[in-house]
């Protein structure tokens, strides 16, 4: 058996269905969102996210995190 990576590369905080932030350990990370409904209201088909450095994320963004690592 592989042994589980106890972090994780990318964190996408997700709240009432909108985005509110990603966050990674490497600030050189780039994300692409791609949000159809956007698109198919004549929006752009995706956008380059801003990342955050874990060490800003909320602490109870934070917990729900470690919660997700263990199980």
């Amino acid at each position: 058996m592989t042994p589980r990576k106890q972090d994780a590369d990318i964190i996408v905080e997700i709240r009432g269905g909108t985005a509110v932030a990603m966050y990674s350990g490497d600030s050189s990370a780039r994300v692409i969102l791609v949000d159809w409904d956007e698109f198919t209201d004549g929006g752009r088909p995706g956008i380059l996210y801003p990342v955050q450095a874990t060490s800003e994320m909320p602490s109870d963004t934070r917990d729900l995190v470690q919660r997700a690592l263990q199980s």
